[in-house]
């Protein structure tokens, strides 16, 4: 049984010019906490593969999984995202964030 409350959200961060390890480090730090929030099921960063349209080399995407909108609402209004995003502000060029549910 699909789950339709489930909410997935693709965020693409690209960091200022040789930032973006800077920016990927604060990342992971604060992703063991992220996972341990309620309803969080993925919280994954991703860099490119190769082949297809690459993001490049100052950007890395986020795939998160939350159980509810309540949930990445939570997660929004949280202290670890607040302070993830405090810390890398100056580091970072752009943010984009898609919050997407499954097409029935």
């Amino acid at each position: 049984m699909r789950d339709h409350r489930m909410i997935h959200v693709v965020a693409t961060l690209t960091a200022n010019p040789g930032q973006c390890e800077f920016v990927l480090s604060a990342f992971n730090k604060m992703r063991a906490l992220v996972l341990e929030e309620e309803g969080c099921i993925e919280y994954q960063p991703l860099i490119d593969a190769g082949g297809g349209d690459r993001i490049g080399s100052d950007s890395f995407m986020v795939v998160e999984k939350w159980a509810s909108s309540e949930a990445l609402d939570a997660h929004n209004e949280g202290v670890n995202l607040g302070l993830f995003l405090q810390a890398v502000k100056p580091h970072l060029a752009h943010l984009t964030v898609h919050v997407l549910k499954a097409a029935s």
